[in-house]
């Protein structure tokens, strides 16, 4: 993967190899993510360059596109792979209790209270990744603005300053620029944890990773469930390239594991008859409301034409508006630029 990449050789010797069963506290490296599309592949080499910095990571992308594989792996890339890996859902951390489990507790500062170490010190010389983070408080967040400006921190109740050793990568849901003008996310502490950003791109945005990922969960799921399945009839293949996957690759492995359950062991081949009818629905309803052509075309001339009626689609509710369609399809405004370019569709004033 180094080598695919062009990170070259010298990198090796700062990349120890982890062991089968890794005992860091993590379940995935750069190798379990899955995809042929160049914004993923690019991604990858922007997240392998970050590990190497040893610096703050805020990674943003919707429920369900793998932004905590995504950490995990740059952890599992890093120098510090034999670290710890510490994870928590900022969404669930409880406000008056934010500074126990973040920087521990000194006993005898409360009724109860032990000597303890919060998540930062677990972390050690590893990762600490904070999920959610625009699900803290205002209050929270300062907090936590001061610990990254400072790089040292107090157990609640102590007096002795412990020092940060641990990387944070921090995720968010939404681009932080909008939860900034939403007043969710502060703009200083953006700062101090955005020190590299990773745009997670949807599912809907790169469909040509689908057959891929299709593909590997299909040889995983034969392993664990004992069957022979090799093929994806072209009628569900269609569908699960045009359904708009909100829920991502959650979404599109939850498909893909009921598929594979109903299946039978002599099967050699998935088809719509597999899909339970809730879910048969739910694919068939999304398809119904894109234009799909009705002459089978070539896998990149059918994405090509998606791709052109998604934009044309986007721009017409949005009235031509282009900051607000590469919002709405979640992509810079430089890229829509060049997508259209590259689609031939015409740039026009803004209705």
């Amino acid at each position: 993967m180094m080598d695919a990449l062009g990170l070259g050789e010298t990198l090796k010797e700062f990349v120890p190899e982890l062991p089968v069963g890794k005992r860091n506290g993590t379940r995935y490296t750069f190798s379990d993510i899955v995809g042929t599309s160049h914004a993923i592949h690019g991604l990858i080499k922007d997240a392998q360059r970050a590990s190497l910095l040893n610096c703050a990571v805020l990674i943003d992308g919707e429920a369900g596109t793998g932004k905590e594989i995504f950490a995990q792996s740059i952890h599992n890339f890093s120098r510090n792979s034999q670290q710890p890996f510490v994870a928590i859902n900022c969404a669930a951390l409880p406000e008056t209790m934010l500074d126990r489990i973040l920087f521990g507790t000194v006993k005898g500062t409360f009724t109860g209270a032990i000597d303890q170490a919060g998540l930062f010190e677990e972390a050690r010389a590893g990762t600490l990744f904070l999920d959610e983070i625009d699900s803290l408080s205002l209050l929270l967040q300062a907090k936590l603005l001061r610990v990254m400006h400072e790089m040292n921190f107090r157990r609640v109740g102590a007096l002795n300053v412990i020092p940060v050793e641990c990387r944070v990568i921090c995720s968010t849901n939404k681009a932080p620029q909008k939860l900034i003008a939403e007043g969710r996310l502060r703009q200083d502490l953006f700062y101090r944890i955005a020190r590299v950003a990773l745009h997670i791109p949807p599912l809907r945005m790169r469909r040509e990773d689908i057959a891929s990922i299709t593909e590997t969960f299909i040889k995983k799921s034969n392993l664990i469930l004992r069957k022979d399945v090799r093929f994806v009839s072209p009628e569900l293949y269609e569908l699960l390239l045009f359904y708009n996957w909100p829920g991502n690759l959650r979404e599109l492995e939850h498909v893909l594991e009921n598929l594979m359950i109903r299946v039978e062991n002599n099967e050699k081949e998935l088809g719509l008859e597999h899909l339970p009818p809730r879910l048969k629905q739910v694919l068939l309803s999304t398809r119904e409301e894109l234009k799909i052509p009705g002459e089978r075309q070539n896998l990149p001339d059918t994405l090509k034409e998606l791709e052109k009626q998604l934009i044309m689609d986007s721009l017409k509710r949005n009235m031509w508006n282009y900051p607000k369609t590469a919002k709405e399809l979640g992509i810079i405004q430089q890229s829509l630029a060049y997508r259209m370019k590259k689609l031939g569709i015409a740039q026009r004033k803004e209705s």
